[in-house]
């Protein structure tokens, strides 16, 4: 036959499953089994007792109204607790943020304060420059530079230039009309020293410059003495693409525009090349 099912608290059906289990016998076997002594009995008993005693109080706990009811406290308890941690969080973090927003704000003022110094002072000495090249520039007007005059043994500067002056392009010059003549150092491209010539009176300078034309095929040349800067310019302006031609005069740089071939700009250090020729 199958075993009746105990109905009740499931903890409290094992245990009284186990009690109907382990429960000793009383009479003696066949084989001639010994009575436990009374004492061991009573023991047993005691136990019996207490277990039972102990799984009542458990059954009472499992649904004692007050159980639940300070289970349901302890859980409203610490639910509260979780919002108000969790709300001083987020009042902490609030509060770290906006301290952290207040300085942002003040460092982005600085940076833009320093940022508009900067392109005050960039602007301040692109001007400086600027001028610096047109000064040095103005004081080389009375300056020419010879290109490919033969170097000489003992060479007179003044002498080779006055010769070369009166010979090839027929305007009256003497030694002592030349302020002041050297040769400068050879480039790689260079066969013979360039030479760079001062005048007493910036008259003959003109003078020279506009015969200059007639050296051409005698592998002489005469320029005008250009600052590095606007030798620079000159270079630049050229590999841009945006002139047809560029060339100095009279201490400026000169360009002509590649779509409009009447306009002539006059450049200067630092100029956008595509702002001038749209």
């Amino acid at each position: 036959m199958n075993e009746e099912k105990t109905p009740g608290n499931p903890i409290t059906n094992y245990f009284t499953l186990n009690k109907k289990r382990e429960r000793p016998s009383t009479s003696s076997s066949q084989e001639g089994t010994v009575s436990k002594k009374p004492s061991v009995r009573r023991e047993e008993e005691g136990m019996m007792d207490l277990q039972s005693n102990l799984m009542e109080e458990f059954d009472k706990c499992m649904t004692d109204s007050e159980t639940d009811s300070a289970v349901n406290h302890i859980d409203k308890q610490m639910e509260k607790c979780f919002r108000e941690f969790k709300d001083q969080i987020r009042d902490m973090l609030k509060n770290v943020l906006s301290k952290v927003n207040s300085r942002m704000n003040v460092l982005e003022d600085k940076v833009k304060e320093l940022e508009g110094k900067a392109k005050n002072i960039g602007e301040s000495n692109r001007r400086l420059q600027i001028d610096l090249n047109r000064q040095i520039q103005y004081s080389k007007k009375d300056n020419l530079r010879i290109f490919g005059l033969e170097e000489k043994t003992d060479e007179n500067c003044r002498e080779e230039i006055s010769n070369l002056v009166k010979t090839k392009l027929k305007v009256k010059i003497l030694p002592a009309d030349i302020s002041t003549a050297h040769r400068l150092p050879k480039t790689q491209k260079q066969k013979h020293k360039s030479m760079i010539v001062r005048f007493k009176d910036r008259t003959q300078r003109r003078e020279i410059l506009k015969v200059r034309k007639l050296l051409k095929g005698t592998g002489i040349s005469i320029g005008e003495d250009i600052t590095r800067d606007n030798m620079t310019l000159i270079q630049d302006a050229e590999k841009s693409g945006r002139f047809e031609s560029v060339w100095f005069h009279n201490g400026k740089v000169l360009a002509k525009n590649i779509k409009d071939k009447k306009r002539v700009h006059t450049l200067d250090l630092f100029v956008d090349f595509d702002e001038i020729t749209r």
